[in-house]
């Protein structure tokens, strides 16, 4: 009898060590996918695969998809990094619903009790810009515009994406090639209702910007 139970723990043992180790190649081929989707840099795909064998050993992952798991990991290394990605982005590309991943986001954080970076708004802006093909003169206004915001303390508590649709919908105005919220909103991933809202806190600060732009000597003043 004492020798069936240990065998019984030996086999139960070894079904859970199996089972990990599925889990685990599944996690890192899909994180190879991630990387390559996302054109992660090494040190956070690294950093990525470390947080999750951590979560892995803790036995977070009991209750949770894999895939959600690994998204958040992403996630959270991203934020560490100061890489400007959103839960939002990486969902969408990993084909996930964003909110289980920031279900998954937050839990990793609570256990594992890593704090964030608070990302910086300006590395948002060429990204936005690129997707929305407009001018340079378009980053180099928004990025006043958020650099003003930050020093008059507008942006604390204010969602990084918000506030760059905005800047970069008030800088197209400014140049004379306006581009539609809606537009801005699809390619920095937050809702029209979002940019006015910080359009209308923005607009109260913008007109003592001073505004340098490379095809002439003289300043302007953002009106």
């Amino acid at each position: 009898k004492a020798q069936m139970n240990r065998i019984r723990k030996l086999d139960k043992r070894y079904k859970i060590k199996k089972s990990q180790d599925v889990g685990l190649r599944k996690a890192l081929v899909f994180l190879n996918d991630l990387e390559e989707n996302l054109v992660l840099p090494v040190h956070v795909v690294e950093e990525t695969s470390r947080y999750y064998r951590e979560v892995q050993n803790r036995r977070l992952v009991q209750g949770q998809k894999i895939v959600d798991m690994v998204a958040a990991c992403v996630y959270a290394s991203c934020r560490i990094n100061s890489i400007p990605l959103s839960i939002k982005e990486i969902s969408k590309v990993a084909g996930l619903k964003s909110r289980d991943v920031g279900v998954c986001y937050y839990k990793i954080c609570k256990e594992l009790q890593i704090q964030s970076e608070i990302l910086d708004p300006i590395k948002y802006i060429p990204a936005v810009v690129n997707n929305l093909h407009l001018e340079q003169n378009v980053t180099i206004i928004a990025t006043n515009i958020i650099k003003l915001a930050q020093k008059q303390d507008i942006t604390a508590g204010k969602s990084p994406a918000g506030l760059v649709a905005a800047a970069i919908y008030l800088a197209s105005i400014h140049i004379g090639k306006p581009i539609t919220q809606r537009d801005i909103g699809l390619a920095a991933n937050v809702t029209e209702a979002t940019i006015r809202h910080r359009c209308k806190e923005l607009k109260k600060i913008t007109s003592n910007l001073k505004i340098k732009e490379k095809s002439h000597d003289s300043t302007k003043s953002f009106r």
